[in-house]
């Protein structure tokens, strides 16, 4: 196989990939890459329920160490 018939099946496939895409999004979902766009947020509340949680998980530790 020499270098132009390689490019000629690159192309084929990558071709043929588009028109897969296609179908995909003709069926009604839109092909993404799986991130969400844009950042997440989260609530104080969130975040020192977070917190409290983590401190009580150290404290254990703490005390297991302590024995």
């Amino acid at each position: 196989m020499d270098f132009q018939e390689i490019v000629r099946d690159i192309d084929r496939q990558v071709r043929e990939l588009q028109k897969a895409r296609k179908a995909l999004r003709k069926l009604g979902g839109e092909v993404g890459n799986g991130f969400r766009a844009g950042r997440r947020r989260m609530s104080a509340a969130g975040r020192a329920a977070i917190s409290r949680a983590q401190k009580a998980r150290w404290s254990k530790l703490r005390v297991v160490k302590k024995k």
